[in-house]
């Protein structure tokens, strides 16, 4: 964060971030990436990601720095779907929904509820 926005970044024992900067520009810069790295995904919210890697099970998409989760092939499309390498490609942006937490804490994203809710690709 400090190589990237020239801000200094503090936090202290209870977790309190304190982030200060010679401009407002840098200090906005660097608590987005601080909110970016902190955030959690939630249940029920859509999410624009990057397809990370696609197997032939689903695709896994990258909502949040360091964050992502599966999209399985039922969850792609209202379609049946035979084959990912068909639909996705590393790189792709995409709309998904987060249907929910396995036991694992790995997040369940669904394709299909996100263009069900009119959310976009």
């Amino acid at each position: 964060i400090i190589a990237e926005t020239g801000a200094g970044v503090e936090i202290d024992d209870s977790g309190k971030v304190t982030i200060h900067a010679r401009d407002a520009a840098s200090i906005a810069r660097a608590r987005k990436m601080v909110e970016d790295l902190t955030v959690e995904i939630e249940v029920g919210k859509t999410y624009r990601g990057k397809v990370v890697t696609v197997k032939e099970f689903g695709a896994f998409v990258q909502v949040l720095p360091g964050k992502d989760g599966l999209v399985h092939i039922s969850e792609w499309s209202d379609q049946r779907v035979a084959r990912m390498d068909d639909v996705a490609k590393v790189g792709d942006e995409v709309t998904v929904k987060c249907v929910g937490i396995d036991d694992r804490g790995r997040h369940k994203f669904s394709r299909r509820a996100a263009l069900q809710a009119g959310s976009g690709s």
